[in-house]
């Protein structure tokens, strides 16, 4: 476990836990673009995520905004 995510490191130049947050985050982003209608908590459960507040804290650390921001930004395009 140890020797798998140091060597992730140091091909990737990511933590492991961090790169995994990053696919879920991206995941739930296309997954709100693409359904209309379906709760956010929703999608952001079913990618992975075990709360509201770790994918919020992982957002905003990925993009520097709240995933709130970013979806206004989004809207007004």
């Amino acid at each position: 476990k140890y020797y798998f995510s140091r060597l992730f490191n140091d091909y990737i130049n990511e933590n492991i836990n961090n790169y995994i947050n990053m696919i879920r985050v991206q995941n739930v982003i296309k997954r709100i673009k693409d359904t209309k209608g379906e709760k956010i908590a929703d999608i952001v459960y079913s990618c992975g995520f075990s709360s509201l507040p770790t994918f919020y804290r992982s957002f905003k650390k990925i993009y520097g905004v709240s995933p709130k921001e970013e979806f206004k930004l989004l809207e007004m395009h």
